[in-house]
């Protein structure tokens, strides 16, 4: 999300949509005598930035990307000339779409305060709420090399109570390549890489102990949980960026709501009903 943001906030976006939408406006008046196009080198230099961002490739020659435009500005102008606009429900909803986009991206929105914030964060319960996160390290056992894994387990959970300090206890076990400590680990990632069972087991395994054999999706595995800490609604520093970020949008969507509806009223409609 925060990709589009940065996007909507670019004044070349700003620019080459308004102008798209005052040309389009401007030819719905009539064949007025169309004005002459004036291109200047910040004008050729907009143009050039556009392509590399639209397009992430290099930055044509200036003389290709006035070409470009030309060739688009002349096929735009014959087809509004011609009237080809006219009518057409896509024209119409991508001129409405343009005009919301305008108003919603230039609403002067001033920076909201903490207070503002904080209300916006307890208004929205849930929304940011942090995920449970699990600290714990395992021993793994790789069905398809050992002919019984799970007596190769259980020999093993013997050795590590013995030794609780065992400084690698991975090393009773077999190679796994996605590590053997995870010191913050959210479940649901846990379920993905493991499964439900396994996630299941580190839920009820006692603290500061190894316990198992514990069946996974990959093979079976020794586990020992060192804490846990259950899911909770953040402080306001701890996601202060992501709340500023939707409050504003909100903001966004409200002043648009309220330039519509002016717009609306500003209407000039005459309702009139057939007879009978």
């Amino acid at each position: 999300m925060s990709v589009v943001r940065r996007w909507l906030r670019e004044p070349l976006v700003h620019f080459v949509a308004l102008g798209a939408l005052i040309f389009a406006l401007d030819r719905a008046r009539g064949d007025e005598e169309e004005p002459a196009l004036v291109i200047t080198d910040a004008f050729v230099e907009g143009l050039r930035h556009e392509t590399v961002r639209s397009t992430g490739a290099a930055a044509r020659d200036e003389d290709a990307v006035v070409r470009g435009f030309l060739r688009e500005e002349a096929l735009v102008r014959e087809a509004a000339r011609l009237g080809l606009a006219e009518g057409d429900v896509i024209v119409r909803r991508r001129l409405a779409q343009k005009m919301e986009f305008l108003l919603r991206s230039t609403a002067p929105i001033e920076p909201p305060t903490d207070a503002q914030l904080f209300a916006f964060l307890r208004a929205h319960p849930g929304r940011y709420r942090l995920p449970a996160r699990v600290r714990y390290r395992h021993v793994f056992f790789d069905r398809r090399a050992r002919r019984d894994p799970h007596a190769d387990a259980r020999a093993a959970l013997d050795a590590l109570r013995a030794a609780p300090d065992e400084p690698r206890p991975e090393a009773h076990g077999d190679l796994f390549l996605g590590g053997y400590a995870f010191p913050d680990a959210d479940p649901r990632r846990v379920e993905v890489d493991f499964g439900a069972d396994f996630v299941a087991a580190l839920r009820a395994a006692p603290l500061g102990e190894w316990s198992g054999p514990v069946d996974s999706a990959v093979g079976v595995h020794l586990v020992r949980v060192d804490a846990r800490r259950a899911s909770e609604e953040p402080a306001l520093a701890d996601v202060h960026a992501q709340v500023s970020a939707d409050w504003e949008d909100a903001r966004r969507d409200e002043a648009l709501e309220a330039a519509v509806r002016a717009l609306i009223e500003a209407l000039p409609v005459e309702r009139r009903r057939e007879p009978g």
